[in-house]
């Protein structure tokens, strides 16, 4: 196992799987706070950190992040992403139904992963990377999950890494494995950012691409990304 100079875990020698930085060359004495650090796991005021909801980098002394504008964990706090949690499947049929009986009368939002062959024809009109020589996946089927947390990353399902899998993870050749961040603002709605991915987040078959300024989305808005898959956001009210 490797340990990239913020000190994630990584498998790979060259990137960190988590972050994309370059790993230190074999000898390299190890990332600064990782031996002698306080034993209270405080980082050290000026340390290079990652916002847990966008990615951007800052430091221990930082309050709020330039990225997003999120509060930033206190130093000894979570850093480096949000925890590992495993998508709240709500149905797989592709017509959405009910909550599920635990859930309450409060307004709750879903993303339904669709794989689009519309968007998929429209990648091909751009002639994206490998387009030419993707494959619809015609035996997919939609599948819709509930939006829970502060924060759900999406990106592509990657079972030869350590590093914490994403909220959505989409077996999408085209997504990223950060590719993009839904984050839910203060009424309980949420707003899609792009992490900066290859391909790009677009939002109802516009051309226009997401950036690191969330944009807002509303009921039935869809956000495109990868080669061909769609996530329809639902509000469904108790």
């Amino acid at each position: 196992m490797q340990i990239c100079p913020v000190g994630h875990q990584s498998t790979a020698a060259d990137y960190c799987d988590e972050c994309g930085r370059t790993m230190p060359g074999a000898g390299d004495p190890p990332p600064d706070g990782l031996v002698g650090s306080d034993p209270t796991g405080a980082p050290p005021l000026g340390e290079v950190l990652i916002c847990r909801f966008c990615a951007t980098e800052y430091t221990a002394d930082d309050q709020f992040c330039e990225g997003c504008g999120h509060e930033n964990p206190q130093p000894g706090g979570p850093v480096g992403g949000p925890p590992e949690v495993e998508p709240k499947i709500v149905e797989h049929d592709p017509i959405i139904g009910t909550l599920p009986p635990e859930s309450d009368t409060r307004t709750s939002w879903t993303a339904r992963v669709i794989p689009d062959h519309d968007y998929f024809l429209r990648v091909l009109e751009w002639d994206g990377p490998d387009a030419q020589n993707m494959r619809f996946p015609h035996e997919q089927e939609p599948w819709t999950l509930e939006l829970t947390g502060e924060s759900m990353r999406v990106g592509r399902r990657n079972s030869s890494t350590t590093s914490a899998p994403p909220e959505i993870p989409i077996g999408d050749p085209g997504v990223s494995r950060r590719h993009a961040m839904l984050l839910r603002c203060g009424d309980g709605t949420w707003e899609v950012m792009d992490l900066g991915s290859a391909n790009g987040t677009t939002i109802n078959s516009g051309y226009d691409r997401v950036g690191r300024d969330p944009v807002h989305l509303k009921d039935g808005d869809r956000v495109h990304v990868g080669a061909w898959t769609t996530l329809e956001i639902r509000r469904v009210d108790g």
